[in-house]
């Protein structure tokens, strides 16, 4: 429904058994789709037709681990997302015009930029070793761009929320669980 005009250019009939889960764009629509046997994330055009991504056994998620992330975007055609597989969590692209995944990355979260530029940017590495990477929307090519205070503990000091890169090449960490530190500023 354009906003200019309140017309209603497309309805598509759902069972009782639909469920939108997640919507990761708005302009193309791309959504995560339950139906009773199937789950898909979906890329549906301007005349309500739709198309998959292959998804296969990754879980995408519109953010990092919390409902209050949506690091997930598109750049240019390209869907970024976090992701989950059985050997963890990951960064995944998706080409929207295909539905082919391009790349995926293993990363602890996806951090999404406060200038709103279309850098792509990730927390990566082992606990000993975090650093921040600038991701290549296209190909994945991780470029290293700081190094991140290492985990104490042997866990990562990101658990979930919401990771912000600043203009400055800072990383602001807001922990949405409200365990252990709530914010962290590194640089």
């Amino acid at each position: 429904m354009p906003a200019l005009t309140g017309k209603t250019l497309w309805t598509q009939a759902q069972d009782a058994h639909t469920d939108i889960a997640h919507v990761f764009s708005g302009s193309p629509l791309i959504a995560a789709v339950h139906k009773a046997g199937e789950d898909s994330v979906r890329v549906f055009t301007a005349s309500g037709s739709s198309r998959k991504l292959n998804v296969g056994n990754t879980e995408l998620a519109p953010g990092n681990d919390t409902a209050a992330d949506h690091s997930a975007r598109l750049v240019g055609t390209v869907l970024v997302t976090p992701a989950t597989t059985a050997a963890g969590s990951e960064i995944d692209a998706f080409d929207t015009a295909t539905g082919t995944k391009l790349w995926s990355c293993p990363a602890v979260a996806l951090a999404a930029a406060v200038a709103g530029d279309e850098r792509v940017h990730a927390l990566a590495g082992p606990p000993a070793s975090p650093q921040l990477v600038r991701l290549d929307p296209r190909t994945g090519q991780a470029t290293p761009v700081a190094a991140l205070p290492a985990a104490t503990t042997g866990r990562q000091h990101f658990a979930a929320g919401t990771v912000y890169v600043t203009p400055d090449g800072g990383v602001l960490e807001l922990n949405a669980q409200g365990t252990g530190v709530g914010v962290r500023f590194s640089r």
